[in-house]
């Protein structure tokens, strides 16, 4: 057993450098710090939206998976394969982190072909050596030429496949959220907040400190938000 830490800045000793960190050491920092998902901060991050026939392309964005990061600058087309010549297919649309390629990248996982809707959708990676944030699956019937929006379902939101990450600096505070204080005796007050009107961050509310959750499934905007903390200010 061993204690770790870091960052320092190295000495040379003896003409070798007494501090040294790897890639895998720096992601795991970030993987305390920031979740697995897609960028908040750029708009429709890594959204999958219909192309050209079979095809569909990934939009720009940023995304974390275990403290390692991508960057997509622009759309990213995938090739569906042929829909099946009867009965029903789901496949996965998904950023593959690949430790042993050093890559991360987005790529098609085929579903297997059902005689009844919905097909089942086909399994995807969660270890060490491969893991997946599951961006969205497109729905195929038989002799479906081209993709469309309708074939979408989108599952970037949820955090069992995907999950949003916002930054430190901007972070999103959603519909609905509570504002939950701890007391000097250890009692919990609350607070909903109303933002309906939107979020305006040079408003009444800043973003600097203090904790914003959903309490309980009737709180949610959406599915997948329980449990996220949105850190913020609240000014008269």
């Amino acid at each position: 057993m061993s204690v770790t830490y870091g960052f320092f800045n190295a000495n040379l000793v003896d003409g070798d450098y007494d501090r040294k960190y790897t890639a895998d050491q720096l992601a795991e920092f970030f993987s305390y710090l920031l979740g697995n998902g897609v960028s908040a901060t750029i708009e429709n991050s890594f959204k999958v939206v219909p192309g050209s026939g079979l095809t569909v392309n990934v939009s720009a964005g940023f995304a974390w998976i275990n403290g390692f990061w991508a960057k997509n600058d622009s759309a990213f087309a995938i090739s569906e394969t042929a829909a099946p010549a009867t009965g029903y297919r789901r496949d996965l649309v998904v950023l593959r982190f690949n430790r042993s390629d050093r890559s991360i990248t987005p790529m098609l996982i085929q579903g297997t072909i059902s005689s009844i809707t919905p097909a089942p959708l086909p399994a995807y990676s969660r270890t060490t050596a491969t893991y997946d944030l599951v961006l969205a699956y497109i729905s195929l019937s038989a002799g479906d030429s081209a993709i469309t929006a309708a074939m979408i379902t989108d599952l970037r939101e949820n955090e069992t496949y995907c999950g949003i990450v916002d930054t430190f600096a901007n972070k999103l505070i959603p519909q609905g959220s509570i504002h939950s204080e701890q007391l000097a005796d250890g009692s919990v007050t609350s607070t909903k907040l109303d933002l309906s009107d939107g979020f305006d961050p040079t408003g009444p509310i800043n973003l600097i400190s203090g904790v914003h959750y959903f309490a309980s499934d009737s709180e949610l905007p959406a599915a997948g938000h329980r449990g996220r903390l949105y850190f913020v200010k609240l000014e008269s």
